[in-house]
């Protein structure tokens, strides 16, 4: 038996077929485990969706920022005018989609290799123990009717620090954006969740969120997708960027967590 992490998929089914080939992909004994978005703003996510919904049990998706539009989409008519997600929105399995998207983990822990898998990382003034804690909390909370509240402002941009004043509803936003869509922070916890660019373009004073209180995270491996700006560089060795541009015609990629080998497939 084999684990892989494998990072965005944004709708790519032929480019992951032939991942999982190149890896010697075997269902029934290998786990999967993906850095989340499958779904892209193209039509062309809904035969991949439905290839990793049947993966089956040793299959884990992560939850990630187009994850969380769609959801919101899907229950806001206000903000239903944004452009993309089609294919899925206008699907005959619409609701059988949603409801699997929907109860996705923000976050997997795997034991054997002390290994957190993560959309977009950990909020740097939080331990390991507890933002795991939290994202359980936010998960049992969308896995309710009421995440149609917690999603409602879907960039959150009015909770950019953690804030123990917040109320219920603007704490598991906050926590939601971290963990889906956070990129870079400053050293008094703000988060610039706008900034989707390379390390050389990044604004006086911010840093990259695995570059703050970097002792929290030193006895931990964690890997994540969202910022394919990185091209998988973080210059730290427990902390590994799986995005590698499939979006933007580069390349899907694989980790095998026990030999660490690194698989790549090129964008057709």
């Amino acid at each position: 038996m084999s684990t892989y992490v494998i990072g965005e998929t944004y709708g790519c089914y032929k480019e992951l077929q032939l991942l999982l080939e190149k890896i010697n992909y075997n269902q029934k004994y290998d786990e999967i485990l993906f850095t989340g978005n499958h779904i892209n703003k193209k039509k062309n996510s809904l035969k991949l969706i439905n290839y990793i919904k049947n993966m089956g049990k040793n299959t884990v998706s992560i939850l990630g920022n187009n994850d969380i539009t769609i959801l919101s989409l899907a229950n806001n008519k206000n903000i239903y005018n944004i452009t993309g997600f089609d294919d899925i929105l206008k699907s005959k399995k619409k609701i059988e989609i949603l409801n699997w998207i929907q109860y996705l983990p923000l976050l997997h822990f795997n034991k054997l290799y002390n290994t957190i898998i993560v959309h977009a990382g950990l909020y740097p003034f939080w331990d390991v123990k507890k933002t795991i804690n939290y994202a359980k909390k936010a998960e049992k909370l969308l896995q309710t009717s009421n995440y149609k509240i917690i999603l409602k402002n879907i960039n959150f941009n009015n909770v950019n620090i953690w804030n123990n004043k917040y109320n219920l509803i603007q704490k598991y936003q906050f926590i939601i954006n971290t963990l889906t869509n956070m990129t870079i922070c400053n050293n008094k916890g703000y988060l610039n969740i706008n900034f989707k660019n390379t390390f050389k373009n990044i604004p006086h004073k911010f840093k990259p969120w695995f570059m703050i209180n970097e002792k929290k995270f030193d006895k931990t491996n964690i890997i994540f997708g969202n910022w394919k700006e990185l091209l998988g560089i973080t210059h730290k060795k427990n902390i590994t960027a799986m995005n590698m541009g499939i979006s933007q015609g580069l390349y899907l990629s694989a980790l095998n967590l026990k030999t660490k080998d690194k698989y790549y497939i090129k964008k057709l």
